[in-house]
């Protein structure tokens, strides 16, 4: 469609300043420790793994966004430093729907696939949730939520920076690239994006204990 643009419709296009809103949000969160010598060989190049490393696992279901799109999401984060910034490095992110998948993949380089199946549900006193792509159950987390005291507290005074301040910002850390049209290299160098991101569970990578 750019094609068709006029060129103050483009210098519109150019100008605007557009943040993604979701409102309504469900997530189940889990946060737990992972080996460092392992992240040391899956972590590209600059991001370094820190001394002891968190992870987090999550699905999501967004029930109202602005930009025109209903969906759920998984994840999976690993923590890691970029010039002693730390920050989190998304592996994966399988969505069920192309829009958000393309949007985020396309403009911040989060490694979004499809997924046929991404379900957040309460069965009995458990909250499950799945990610199924392929025919394969890829991500799957059971928990028996007991409170919310931690999540509430968490929420009103924001999470610890590696200094000691209080932020509700944390840094994900991805690889933006295209593969070029003649399949030899790439369009541009790979790029590292850091994107602020204020999501409330992603704050929990900030804790030394898990609050589900």
């Amino acid at each position: 469609m750019l094609y068709a643009l006029d060129r103050n419709e483009l210098q519109q296009l150019r100008s605007a300043n557009w943040t993604a809103e979701f409102t309504g949000a469900e997530m189940l969160a889990a946060v737990f420790r992972t080996d460092p010598a392992v992240l040391g060989q899956i972590l590209p190049r600059p991001l370094r793994p820190p001394a002891n490393p968190l992870a987090l696992a999550f699905v999501a279901h967004y029930p109202h966004t602005n930009f025109g799109t209903v969906y759920n999401e998984a994840a999976l984060f690993v923590q890691a430093e970029y010039r002693g910034r730390l920050g989190m490095y998304c592996l994966s992110m399988p969505v069920d729907d192309d829009m958000a998948m393309a949007g985020g993949r396309e403009v911040f380089g989060y490694p979004k696939k499809m997924a046929e199946s991404i379900s957040l549900e309460t069965v009995g006193s458990k909250v499950i949730g799945s990610a199924v792509r392929k025919g394969i159950e890829i991500l799957r987390i059971e928990a028996e939520p007991s409170t919310t005291e931690g999540i509430e507290k968490l929420a009103m005074t924001g999470a610890p920076d590696p200094n000691g301040a209080r932020s509700f910002e944390v840094t994900a850390y991805m690889f933006k690239y295209f593969t070029a049209p003649s399949m030899r290299g790439f369009d541009y160098l790979p790029r590292l994006v850091a994107e602020p991101i204020m999501l409330l569970m992603l704050l929990l990578l900030w804790y030394h204990e898990p609050i589900l």
